[in-house]
Parts: C-alpha cells; structure tokens; sequence
C-alpha cells in the first residue's frame, strides 16, 4: 500500500497578524498529512480616525491585505488591469482584482479575502461606504460580498443585504440573494455580486455588472464603534472559472453625504384678498414633488408654511416656503409745512414714505391763495394699499421786526445788523455791514431767508460827526518790577471806553503807548497815555558770607556798578552805613541787607550774613588751596583754632555731582577723589555747622584746586 498526502485546510483563529502555517503530519505507512493554517484574525494595533477616507490605489496598495480560508491561494493582485473586460481601472490606473492583473481566469476553489486598514469610527454619527466595483464572474455560483468586524476579527458580519431598499445612501448592493461558493468558514449569509454579461461555453451567465458601478450603503449600526475593519470576501468554484473576477476601486469611507434640499424662488408678500400664484411642482434645482397645503389662500393676514415632499426615488429632503399675506397698507408722507402765498411750491411725492407709488388730485399744489387745500393720493394698481389725503395750508405772509439802531460816530465801530427779526424771521441784509465812513442817512434792507413766509424790511442809520476828545491825567515814570496803577475806564471829561494794553505792565524797561478808544454811542475820539518804565540797579551784591566772633569786625564786600546811593541795615552794628564796604562788629549773627538806588530812584536789594561764633571756633572757610604736597596750603582749611562744633562738609563740581562728603571734618581734605587728585577748579561747598548749645546753621561758598 502506497503512502498517500492528504492536506487538511484549517481556518484557525488566535489573536497574532494575518499569517499562515504549514504543519506536515506523518502518518505511519498510510497517509501523511498537510496541515495549513490561515489565521484569520485581523488585530487592530491602530485605526484610522481621520474622515473622510478615501483611496483610489494609485500611490500604492492602501495597506490592503489578503489571505484564503482554503487550499487555493489568494490571488487578489494589486495593480493595473489588462484583461478582456476589465482592462482599466475605476479611475487612474491602478486597483484590486482577482485573478492577476492579465488573463480571463481566477484560481479554483478558491476562497479568499481582501481586507481593509482599521478604522475608529468614535466620530462618525452616519458612517457610510461607497466604491466602485466591476463584477465578471460565474452567475450564482462565483462572487464577492463586503464584510466588517468590530472585534478584531473574531467574527464577521456582511454589510448590509440584498433587501435593503434602494434609496440615497444604499445602492448597487448585492445582485444575487444566494452565491454558491460564499460559504463558511468566512461567509454565512451568501448574498453577493455575481454574474457576467458575457457567455463561457456552458457555463451561466447574465447579471454582470457590465461595467465600473458604484456601489454604496449607508452603515449607521457601526455608528461610534471604536474598532472597525472590512473585507472583500470572493468565492469560487472549481469549474467555469474563466472570467475576470472581481475589482475594487475608488473607496471612500466617512460620515453620509447631506441630501440636497429643494430650492425655490420667494413668493410675496400678496396682498389680502389677491389673486395667489400657483406654487411650483419643480425646484430651481431640478426636484420634483408636491405641497402641503397644495394651494396659496390670501384669505387671511399672516404667515403660512407650505411643505414641499419630493416625489419617491429623488434624494433630496423636504423643504418648506413661508409666504406672508400682509393688510392693505395706508400710505404714509411727511407732512408739508405751511407755504407762503406766492411761494414756489415743492411737488407732490409719487412714493410714500413706505414706498407706495400713485398719483394725486389735486396733481400739483396751488400757492395763490391763503388757506388749506386737502389733496388726495391714489396708489397704482399691483400695490397692497390705500387712498389717503394730505392737508396743505398757504399763509399770507409776516412782516420782519426790527430795534431801530441809535446815531452812531462817524469812524466809530458799528454793531453787526441782525440775522434774525425781533419775531424770529432770519435773512441778510443789504448793504450786509453797517458803513460809518460817510456822514448821513444810509438804507439797509433786510430779504428773509428762503421758507419763511416774511416780507422785505428797511433799516435807516445815519452817522455823526465826533465831537469830544476824551482827557486823562498823565502817570509818573515808574520803575521796573513795580506795581503799577490801573488805567481809569472813564476819562477826566466822562468817556467811557477801553484801553489797549488792557492793564499797564511794568515788566520790560521803556516807554508803553496806551490807546483809549470810546465805548459806542458816545461819538468820540480816541487817546493815548504814554507811560515809562525805569530800569533797576543791576548786579546788586550784598557779598560772601562772613564769620567772626564777638568785637571782632569784617569788612562787607557789597557791590552795585549802577546805582549812586547805597544804605545798609541794619545800621547799628556798621561803621558806616552807606557805602559799599562798610566794618562790620555785630555781637550776634546778623542779617545785613544792602539797597541801592540808581539815577531814576529805583532800588535793588541783597542780603549777607555774618556769623558771631561764641566759641574757641572760627568758622574761615579756605577760598584756593594748593594740594600739591609742598608743605603749604595742602589742605582746605574750614575752622581756625579747636571745634567744640560738629562741622559737615560736602563738595560739588559745577556740574553738581559730589566730589567729597565728611560727616564731621577737620581741615584734612587734600583735593581728592576716591584717591585720586581732582583736576584744577572752583568747587562748590555746603558746611552745616552743629552746636550742642545753639543749635545749626548752614554755611556755603565756593573753593578753588590751584596746584
């Protein structure tokens, strides 16, 4: 007896990738056998969340993959097609087909898959698929059907069946409800594509898809699945097998397209009680249906709703037309303001304010006569609306009042003639300003503004000579800076007027004109008032602060280039008190002020102090020392002799910054600065002397760095 090989084709299902195993079994002396195992199970390690998705196969296979249930291989191809029928792809170039690209053959027996990437459909509230799909294979017995599992592939479930009804979302899907060799272990409900246009021999035929088709359906089950995957499913038989297969292509995967909604033109408003148009059996855009309510009543005012509901096997949604039936409107206009009689008058509106059109009777308005004429408005056919009238009144017109205008002076300032009458009438005058150039009686005639129902009104004026010329006592030269007195408003002879400068101002040095010019009506001239400013002693100096002590006397250092007449105070403690450098012997410190007096008698003023100091302390600031460690004048001597007094000392450059500081100093500042010698100036000193006794003052001056 020969050994004989049995291979045993096994669908296992254990949780790894799509792989297959072969197991060779030997049998002793009767039979060996080949166990090959394909595993089935699709493991979603990741999904694809982003939607639409949507393959054509041009760039690559999509990450499709295949497999077979049985012995026969898979023989799903990726790429272009070049066989009888199908010889081309849904779109582009490139698809899945059984069979291989070339040739009119797919394996026998075979039962094979072509199997989606996963897909999380967490975001997806209608999902739904569409392909195109061309189908040429043996009528009832060969086919393919579209599967999905949501457990990764521990179980499969076709989508959707062959009595799904055809509508929007569900079409081309399935043409037979039985294909043979769809069968377990894959496939349980053998609906299917199935069937060739073409004739092979015996084999059946018809039910082909004669073409690409797009087939689609609408998936709302998987709504929000977190794990998702589909297979193309394609079973055959071992005879008749000479056909092209089966092809995908073009696949598209996402949320259920939004049907179109009908459109239709606007209808109204419509006026109550019109004659309704008819409502339209057909949208704008191509959808035909019926209404609810089926015609348009104008019995009533108000808003009504009309449904639209497209007729059956047209995928669109119902819509709806709102048409409003509106009251017959009254028709609105601005009144018209009284005319005056003999006024051109402004023409009747042909629209109202709320846009109704018409005529009017009287047709135009009528300003002959005083009075108020009704004209009545009738609107044109086609417009919702009413008559209505509209009162015009005409009146006689108002005469413009006038204050008449006092003499005025010749050459004086005139006043402005008024704009607007005593009873409200505005218009302008001719001659528009009033002349007092020329002696006499002048005509002004005033015209009202254009809408007011006024007559033209005259003005006489007449112009006088001048007669008084105002007087005023003249005012002493004063010095600068002084007060000054005030310009009298009224002349010594009774004028009243105003001055220019208004005030007198004593801030700049020389002679100021005044002009007086008299108020209106009073025909007058005008006048002038010269008055002088005087200059100050300059450069009054009182001199550098002293100190000393008691008895001891210090010459005062005043100076006044410009004056002729100086006196101190006070004068008790000087040796002579007016002149410039008078001895001083105060026994307390003492404020001595100098004021000089110049040619013209005014007087300038300064101050200096001297300092008793009652103790063994004299305060002599150094004004130049030489720090340059020749054993002379190294230091800056502040204080003579020894200081029960707490002197501090600060220095400052001309530009203010500090150059030195001592809390409490006793003549030992050589001229430097953090350690360094400061270039030769003048500097800048404050000492605020400190005693337990009487207290502090503050002393300041300016020292000289001469090396």
């Amino acid at each position: 007896m020969k050994s004989q090989l049995i291979c045993i084709y096994l669908e296992v299902k254990l949780c790894s990738a799509l792989r297959k195993y072969t197991f060779r079994i030997f049998l002793p002396v009767i039979l060996q056998v080949f166990l090959i195992v394909t595993i089935a199970k699709s493991q979603c390690s990741s999904t694809i969340t982003s939607f639409p998705y949507q393959e054509d196969f041009e760039t690559n296979n999509g990450g499709w993959t295949t497999g077979t249930a049985v012995a026969a291989l898979s023989d799903w191809t990726w790429g272009h097609p070049s066989k009888t029928y199908i010889n081309a792809a849904g779109s582009g170039q490139k698809c899945w087909i059984t069979g291989g690209l070339t040739g009119s053959h797919y394996n026998d027996g075979e039962l094979s898959w072509l199997q989606t990437p996963c897909f999380n459909f967490s975001g997806l509230v209608h999902p739904f698929i569409s392909f195109k799909i061309y189908w040429e294979s043996e009528l009832h017995f060969d086919g393919a059907v579209l599967q999905y599992s949501v457990n990764s592939g521990t179980s499969w479930t076709n989508v959707g069946s062959i009595n799904d009804a055809v509508n929007c979302f569900n079409s081309n899907w399935y043409n037979l409800a039985a294909v043979t060799w769809l069968k377990p272990p894959l496939v349980t409900v053998n609906n299917g594509w199935s069937g060739t246009h073409t004739q092979t021999g015996a084999c059946p035929s018809d039910n082909g898809s004669g073409g690409w088709v797009t087939a689609m359906h609408q998936m709302n089950n998987l709504a929000g699945a977190p794990s998702v995957v589909f297979r193309f499913v394609f079973g055959a038989g071992t005879t008749c097998n000479d056909f092209d297969g089966v092809a995908i292509d073009n696949v598209f995967i996402g949320e259920s397209p939004t049907l179109p909604t009908p459109n239709f033109n606007a209808i109204g408003p419509l006026c109550q009680g019109s004659v309704a148009p008819s409502l339209p059996g057909t949208s704008t855009n191509g959808v035909t249906g019926t209404w609810n309510p089926l015609t348009i009543s104008t019995s009533n005012p108000g808003t009504t709703t009309y449904t639209f509901t497209p007729a059956n096997g047209q995928c669109a949604t119902t819509s709806t037309l709102n048409i409003t039936i509106t009251a017959p409107v009254q028709p609105q206009f601005a009144p018209i303001t009284p005319l005056c009689q003999g006024s051109v008058a402004p023409a009747l509106p042909g629209v109202s304010t709320n846009g109704i059109t018409g005529t009017w009777s009287p047709s135009t308005i009528n300003t002959s006569n005083p009075g108020t004429v009704v004209y009545t408005f009738t609107p044109n056919s086609g417009q919702c609306a009413g008559t209505t009238a509209l009162n015009v009144t005409v009146n006689a017109p108002t005469q413009a009042l006038f204050a008449p205008i006092n003499t005025l002076c010749q050459g004086s300032v005139s006043p402005s003639l008024p704009t607007t009458s005593i009873n409200n009438i505005t218009g302008t005058w001719n001659p528009a300003t009033i002349s007092t150039a020329n002696l006499g009686t002048q005509v002004y005639t005033f015209t009202p503004a254009p809408g007011q129902c006024a007559n033209t009104v005259t003005l006489n004026i007449t112009i006088t000579a001048p007669s008084t010329v105002p007087t005023f006592n003249a005012i002493a030269a004063i010095c600068r800076m002084a007060t000054a007195p005030a310009l009298p408003p009224i002349s010594n002879n009774g004028i009243s007027g105003t001055w220019s400068p208004a005030i007198i101002s004593t801030t700049a040095v020389g002679t100021t004109v005044y002009t007086f010019t008299p108020n209106s009506g009073q025909c007058a001239t005008t006048a002038s008032l010269s008055l002088t400013v005087n200059p100050l002693p300059t450069n009054v100096f009182a001199g550098p602060p002293h100190s000393t002590t008691p008895g001891v006397g210090v010459t005062l250092q005043g100076s006044a280039p410009d004056a002729l007449t100086y006196l101190w105070s006070p004068a008790s403690t000087l040796s002579n008190a007016t002149i410039l450098n008078p001895v001083a012997t105060p026994i307390q410190t003492t404020l001595y002020k100098l004021t000089a007096t110049n040619g013209f008698g005014c007087t300038a003023s300064d101050t200096v102090r001297v300092t008793v100091i009652t103790d063994d302390c004299m305060l002599d600031p150094s004004r130049i020392f030489t720090p340059n460690n020749d054993g002379y004048y190294d230091l800056w001597v502040v204080y003579k002799g020894t200081c029960s007094k707490i002197v501090e000392a600060s220095v400052y450059n001309r530009y203010g910054s500090q150059v030195y500081h001592s809390a409490n100093y006793h003549n030992d500042w050589d001229g430097t600065y953090r350690g360094k010698p400061l270039p030769d100036a003048t500097y800048y000193y404050v000492l605020v002397i400190t005693n337990p006794s009487w207290g502090f003052y503050r002393l300041t001056g300016n020292v000289t760095i001469m090396r």
